[in-house]
């Protein structure tokens, strides 16, 4: 596991016959549970030997997901405190 280099950001994932793909982190941050798969894979690789490089890749990438997953709740948080319909009459807020 590594970023490549280039303009867009991308980690770079090869398996032990040197199959390789490309993802650009964007696809892991909308997309929580292929974020998990590929978090517990990677960790799991870390822990028997087999992940080679891409240790500190995978924690800026973890670290990031972070940032985004928090910002996003707590950009929902504010959105869904709406008025509720009993309360709309009333003058009051929730």
């Amino acid at each position: 596991m590594r970023w490549s280099d280039g303009v867009s950001l991308r980690l770079v994932l090869r398996d032990l016959d040197g199959a390789r793909v490309e993802v650009d982190p964007r696809v892991l941050i909308a997309n929580p549970h292929l974020w998990q798969l590929l978090d517990a894979g990677a960790r799991s690789s870390l822990g028997r030997g087999t992940l080679l490089c891409g240790a500190t890749a995978l924690r800026q990438l973890s670290e990031r997901i972070d940032r985004e997953t928090a910002h996003s709740r707590s950009t929902s948080t504010r959105a869904g405190m709406r008025r509720r319909p009993e309360d709309a009459g009333s003058g009051r807020r929730p």
